[in-house]
């Protein structure tokens, strides 16, 4: 509790700047979870693989 201008007020008392540093930090490890999430899921992406088209070389079917 603390104590400002005579009047009792609930709450801890928390200073700006270690909100800012708290909110800084969740919102960093927040944007490194994603960044990660995203190169786990590209490196677990079945990737299909391209097949060249076969040409056809009947002369049989003129």
């Amino acid at each position: 509790m603390s104590v400002r201008e005579g009047v009792l007020l609930p709450g801890p008392n928390i200073r700006p700047a270690v909100v800012q540093a708290i909110l800084l930090t969740t919102s960093l490890l927040l944007v490194a979870g994603m960044l990660g999430s995203l190169a786990w899921l590209t490196a677990l992406r079945v990737r299909a693989e391209v097949d060249p088209a076969q040409a056809d070389t009947n002369d049989d079917e003129r």
